[in-house]
């Protein structure tokens, strides 16, 4: 599990009378890992991002059960309401199956 509400979730839709057997497992980072010591306005002229807009950013594994297909679509709902807003998706394709989507 992934959060208190996800517990919440699984408990009363599994009707589970013991709530211990349930544990929220946190997920690690890599915070410490990479440098990060540039700031928002200098990464986005180096990767040509919008400067004032909005970035969304889909990182790792492209795989269909990820809802990536979903993320796009309702990307371009809000991109109508949205200005300056931009998409990105950037990760490698771990399923052939679901590259011919791309």
């Amino acid at each position: 599990m992934h959060g208190e509400a996800a517990r919440s979730e699984v408990i009363s839709a599994f009707r589970l009378k013991n709530h211990e057997k349930i544990s929220v497992i946190p997920h690690g980072n890599f915070i410490t890992l990479y440098d990060n010591s540039i700031d928002r306005t200098k990464a986005r002229a180096n990767w040509v991002f919008l400067i004032q807009g909005h970035v969304m950013l889909f990182l790792g594994g492209i795989r269909p059960y990820k809802g990536v297909l979903e993320l796009i679509d309702a990307f371009k709902r809000l991109s109508k309401d949205v200005a300056e807003a931009e998409l990105l998706i950037v990760g490698w394709v771990l399923n052939n199956e679901f590259s011919r989507y791309h």
